[in-house]
């Protein structure tokens, strides 16, 4: 029996058919052998047979072993955590008192009827508004308003005093009907709506209003007022007048003469004016002191 290496040998050389039968009978003789001779493994470790039930066993202990580790690992770790609780103080949480804003306070609606009368205007204002009304022609522009008033201001001071007298008298009514409003509405004001008109003429600069006192219920003069009034009604007084600056000046200075020479008075020269502030103010007292 030739092997394969020599039947391979053999038809590359070409050899006889002789030698090719017997190869072939060769071949065809051992089907058997052929496939031990070419037959290749790929297991290249030792075989190792394994069974089912001895398998299981082997990998039952290892699954309890990483339970118990696992259990023991969790066990460590809140022990570990209970003592760094119990090392931590407890911490009182203080919370801060919460500071609510201040409200501010809700101001009072003022509507018209609650405001001051207003003043009553002069003579001059009184000519022009009705100089206005008289023009018959209409007012083009901002211009034409100082253009009226131009020609309004020439035609009042080319006026006499009994032209302009009509004018003066008309302020004079005005003015004294205005000072019994003024009067009632002040008697009738409350306190909350005044304070809330001067609040709001402060903000804008202007000055505070204040409560008008009757007349019979104004604390009577000193003495060395009465005296004062007269002083500036004496020629000395006037001299003082003509040579100051100003109104602010003289009422100054001539309350500074004043005053000097009722210092230098005797209780004589003094007795009229005290007696006088005397009596006032004691019937002043009587009207302020309810009857018994």
């Amino acid at each position: 029996m030739l092997t394969l290496l020599t039947q391979r040998i053999s038809y590359r050389l070409g050899t006889s058919s002789a030698v090719r039968g017997v190869a072939r009978a060769s071949v065809t003789t051992t089907p058997i052998a052929l496939p031990s001779l070419t037959r290749r493994t790929f297991l290249t470790g030792t075989p190792r047979l394994s069974f089912a039930g001895t398998a299981a066993a082997a990998t039952k202990p290892s699954a309890k072993r990483t339970t118990a580790g696992a259990g023991a690992k969790t066990g460590t770790k809140k022990a570990a955590a209970s003592k760094a609780k119990e090392s931590k103080p407890n911490k009182k949480v203080v919370k801060e008192p919460v500071v609510q804003e201040a409200k501010k306070p809700a101001h009072l609606k003022l509507t018209k009827a609650d405001m001051p009368p207003t003043h009553p205007p002069n003579a001059w204002v009184l000519f022009f508004t009705k100089y206005i009304k008289g023009v018959t022609q209409p007012i083009v522009g901002i211009r034409g308003i100082p253009n009226l008033l131009k020609e309004a201001a020439a035609l009042w001071n080319n006026m006499s005093d009994v032209e302009k007298q009509p004018y003066k008298d008309e302020v004079a009514t005005l003015k004294a009907a205005f000072e019994i409003k003024r009067q009632s509405y002040f008697d009738s004001v409350p306190a909350g709506t005044l304070t809330e008109i001067n609040r709001r003429r402060k903000d804008k600069g202007l000055p505070m209003v204040h409560k008008l006192v009757r007349e019979e219920d104004r604390r009577p003069q000193t003495s060395f007022l009465r005296y004062l009034e007269d002083f500036r009604t004496t020629p000395d007084g006037q001299a003082l007048f003509a040579s100051s600056k100003g109104a602010r000046s003289w009422i100054t200075s001539s309350a500074v003469t004043a005053g000097q020479q009722w210092k230098a008075m005797t209780e004589a020269q003094k007795a009229p004016y005290v007696e006088a502030a005397h009596k006032d103010f004691a019937a002043w007292k009587a009207k302020k002191t309810p009857d018994a």
